[in-house]
C-alpha cells in the first residue's frame, strides 16, 4: 500500500444515524455540502432527525478541517 488513498468513516449514536450518514455520503449531498472541492482531512458533524425509527432529515451542522501536529506526516506523502 502506497498510503495515497482516502478514508471516508462514519459513525452515529444508534443504526438510524449512521445509515443516514451513509445515504448522506453516497447520494452527493456530501459533496455539496463541503465548502471547497480539494479539502484536505475534515471532519464533518451531521444532524439526523428521525421520525418512527427512520432517518428523515440530515443536514451539515459544522465542518472542520483537520490538521495534523507540528512534524507528524500528513498524508498523502509527496514523493520525494
Amino acid at each position: 500500500m502506497d498510503k495515497s488513498g482516502t478514508v471516508l468513516i462514519l459513525n452515529g449514536i444508534d443504526m438510524i444515524a449512521v445509515e443516514a450518514a451513509g445515504e448522506f455520503a453516497m447520494n452527493g449531498s456530501l459533496s455539496a455540502a463541503l465548502p471547497g472541492a480539494r479539502m484536505g482531512p475534515a471532519e464533518v458533524l451531521l444532524r439526523v432527525r428521525s421520525i418512527a425509527e427512520t432517518a428523515s432529515k440530515s443536514e451539515v451542522v459544522a465542518v472542520r478541517e483537520v490538521h495534523p501536529p507540528e512534524g507528524q506526516v500528513r498524508w498523502p506523502v509527496q514523493p520525494k
